[in-house]
């Protein structure tokens, strides 16, 4: 039986999602199509390139929209909000057990990650965060001390702490809501 890369690659999700990410072996999803380890490798290096390329591929189209979100009439306090709610929306679509495994990936295997490659779309979302918080701050949109670059490092530390709650917590509490109220604190003036 001849697998795509595209078929190996949904169906290992879907056995992620169902049976978690440490219970499915290479022999598991290879097996679900009736085909070799070979098969499995001829198209992913692991099951952590499966996890990879499926962020990538959900988070494909959305360079685009960070260069339209920037240059878009919204204030810069709504801005971020819609870039928070990006990354809020792809999180509850990767799921708690596979971010888990993810955020492993990020802090265990930095230099490896096709996702922080340069022109990549984590590199390039954070780079539009952070010009959002720099430009906010040059242009007197945000109150106090800070400056935007410390504005814009507290907002990520913030938000990748409770992408990870969220995720260590299975899930348990409305991540849109905790978004919602950590963007209120955005030290916006009014």
């Amino acid at each position: 039986m001849k697998v795509t890369r595209a078929e190996l690659a949904g169906r290992a999700l879907d056995m992620f999602r169902k049976h978690g990410f440490d219970a499915v072996s290479v022999n598991d999803i290879a097996g679900s199509f009736n085909v070799t380890k070979g098969s499995f490798y001829h198209y992913f290096k692991s099951k952590d390139d499966i996890l990879l390329d499926y962020y990538n591929n959900l988070l494909l189209n959305s360079n685009v929209l960070l260069d339209q979100i920037l240059a878009g009439p919204a204030t810069i306090t709504n801005k971020v909000k819609t870039l928070t709610d990006i990354a809020v929306n792809a999180t509850i679509t990767l799921g708690p057990d596979l971010l888990k495994r993810l955020l492993v990936l990020y802090l265990t295997q930095e230099s490896d990650l096709t996702i922080l490659q340069e022109g990549g779309y984590l590199v390039n979302y954070l780079a539009a965060l952070r010009t959002l918080f720099v430009q906010g701050k040059e242009q007197g949109q945000w109150a106090g001390e800070l400056s935007g670059e410390d504005l814009y490092w507290n907002y990520i530390h913030d938000l990748l702490g409770l992408l990870s709650e969220w995720s260590a917590k299975n899930g348990s509490f409305d991540l849109k809501t905790a978004a919602s109220k950590m963007i209120a604190l955005l030290p916006a003036k009014a």
